[in-house]
């Protein structure tokens, strides 16, 4: 951070400057704080900019756009006057140095562990991005900010307004905008721009994070030569892991619609985080140095004295003095006033706190490094599948995991059986099950055939109310820890783990016959559950209400100790069962007294206890 100079402002709304942050080609942006302590990232669009009206309409819907982007690992918009004779948009400051200058000046490239954390997030934080309907447009290591807790996105869609004031000189005089060694084939082409473009420089930047430089720079290759390689030739990814590898080149994939969604390049690296800080020992120390720094922020320097910018507040403005901060921000002890030396002492104190966290977890970096072996197993060795210290990833067997409002289970035919593979969904009113087959197969990938999940329909509210969905081509990708990274689509995208599948799925308590009373409803009911495989029509049901008998049998979804889920039960169509309607997806949970309650997901159903 700078001093502030002679022509900067004192004040840019409600927010007091402390110093300068920088520059770009929106305009400066400063470091504020609020009145309530609140540390925030202010920046002042450039004056040419703030008289032309065209401008100005854009600037303020990407404002409100931003505005709404949520998420942990974005820099929030908190607080922006697009009406300002001079516009200014506030952002929640991130104690931490960039990327570029982690990376390129003070640290080097990072180490896997960081790599797949930093991955990890960056996907989370564009996820968050486009939800809003946002494509970010200049994701670069710039960009990109480093605190203690994880990386933080920022300048997320302001910077679309100040593009397409600038089309017209990029035209007339061929400049390219932007940072050309992390640009799409797209984007430096001037083709329509979307949220694929992101996920190339997200590899882009990944690719950087890794090995200390662009995956398309090379020596002396000048401007032309650059765009060139970006658009026709390969990426350099020599020095990139082997864990990140494949993800890395999946993102920088010359064709947008072959890219990963975001959604789906944070399942592949899902898995079990470093638990003792994201970053090197001796990186975290260097936040900690950054942290302290904000100490000296509290009064700003400057040789002369600033004149105060103040243009009108807004009404929306609603910076309350106990709002909390974001995580990586400072905040101080009391609201600005006489007792200057009270609050500096309180606000040092809790500086001091912050510091001793930091360093805290830089310890806790250095003896997990201390610790380490370098084998897969231990949290900063390499926890990958697609390393090649460890053994090859199995894709066969069954898999289980979430999406949507969907349940999943999939088993993946064993290579060379002639079997197909299976695919069941279960929301609270319907199963669905369809099969496919393995079309590729390679080392680190799956390709299933497309799967018709209304073959094996059973629906709670009868055949008019069927909707299962046909998926499309599936792709399996080995994920972090032994997890599967399953997607059909973009629309279907979920991280799956190893499941139970044999002859005996179903534990031993929950064998045999169960009977229940339930006095309200003047019924009795007689539960009957069988030992097979999961999938098999397993649990059977009897209810006897004023003389009259209904009959159900379902089949078995998924099974552990502690709970049995089953499909929407499915009358017996004759003898005493026949007339009786469908019932809901359930599930028989076994309690500790040797009881056993009957429980519907959705609480459609009532809930039945049964005993022996």
């Amino acid at each position: 951070m700078e001093d502030l100079a002679a022509g900067d402002p004192s004040h840019i709304g409600p927010f007091r400057l402390l110093g300068r942050l920088g520059a770009g080609g929106m305009g400066r942006v400063y470091l504020a704080r609020s009145a309530g302590g609140r540390t925030v990232a202010v920046k002042l669009v450039r004056e040419p900019y703030a008289h032309r009206s065209e401008f100005r309409a854009r600037f303020a819907r990407e404002v409100a756009a931003a505005r709404r982007v949520g998420g942990e690992w974005t820099a929030h918009v908190l607080d922006a006057d697009v009406d300002a004779e001079i516009p200014w948009v506030a952002t929640a400051y991130v104690a931490g140095p960039s990327l570029q200058d982690v990376v390129g000046r003070d640290f080097g490239p990072l180490p896997e562990p960081s790599l797949l954390v930093l991955a990890n997030r960056l996907a989370l934080a564009l996820e968050a991005v486009h939800g809003a309907g946002l494509v970010h447009r200049d994701l670069k290591p710039s960009n990109v900010l480093l605190a203690v807790d994880g990386p933080r996105l920022i300048d997320f869609g302001i910077t679309r307004a100040l593009d397409a004031m600038e089309e017209t000189a990029l035209t007339d005089t061929g400049v390219v905008l932007g940072s050309p060694g992390f640009m799409s084939p797209e984007q430096l082409r001037g083709e329509r721009v979307t949220e694929a473009s992101d996920v190339f420089c997200l590899g882009a930047v990944l690719a950087y994070a890794a090995t200390g430089r662009p995956p398309f720079e090379m020596p002396d290759g000048g401007l032309a030569g650059l765009m060139f390689r970006i658009a026709y030739e390969e990426p350099d990814l020599t020095g990139v892991p082997a864990a990140l590898l494949p993800l890395v080149r999946d993102c920088l994939h010359k064709d947008p619609d072959r890219r990963p969604a975001p959604r789906l390049i944070a399942v592949r690296t899902a898995g079990d985080l470093p638990a003792h800080g994201w970053l090197p020992a001796g990186l975290l120390a260097q936040l900690a140095r950054h942290s302290a720094q904000l100490l000296d922020a509290d009064i700003p320097r400057t040789t002369v004295r600033a004149p105060a910018y103040r243009p009108p507040v807004p009404e929306h403005v609603n910076l309350r003095n106990d709002a909390p901060p974001r995580p990586g921000t400072a905040e101080s002890a009391a609201p600005y006033g006489p007792a200057l030396r009270r609050r500096r002492r309180r606000a040092t104190l809790a500086a001091l706190g912050a510091l001793g966290a930091v360093l805290l977890a830089a310890l806790g970096w250095s003896v997990k490094l201390a610790l380490d072996d370098g084998s897969g197993d231990s949290p900063g060795g390499s926890n990958s599948p697609n390393s090649s210290a460890s053994t090859p990833f199995s894709f066969d067997g069954a898999w289980e995991g979430s999406m949507k409002s969907y349940r999943i289970r999939l088993v993946v035919a064993e290579e060379g059986s002639g079997d197909k593979s299976r695919i069941t969904l279960l929301d609270d009113h319907r199963m669905c099950g369809g099969l496919m087959t393995v079309a590729s197969r390679t080392p680190g990938k799956v390709e299933l055939t497309s799967a018709d999940t209304r073959e094996k329909e059973i629906d709670a509210y009868g055949e008019e109310a069927k909707a299962c969905p046909v998926l499309p081509p599936q792709t399996l990708q080995p994920g972090m820890d032994g997890y599967l990274a399953w997607s059909a689509g973009s629309d279907y995208i979920a991280a799956l783990t190893r499941a139970a599948d044999g002859p005996s799925a179903v534990p031993a308590q929950y064998l045999g016959t169960w009977k229940a009373k339930v006095p309200t409803a003047a019924s009795t009911y007689t539960a009957t559950i069988a030992q097979g495989r999961i999938g098999g029509r397993l649990a059977r049901l009897e209810r006897v209400t004023s003389g009259r008998t209904c009959v159900w049998t379902a089949l078995l979804v998924k099974a552990n100790s502690y709970r049995l889920t089953l499909a929407p039960y499915e009358p017996i169509s004759t003898g005493t069962g026949a007339g009786c309607s469908n019932g809901f997806v359930h599930e028989y949970v076994f309690v500790g007294d040797g009881t056993l309650k009957l429980h519907y997901p959705d609480g459609e159903g009532i809930d039945v206890t049964f005993t022996r």
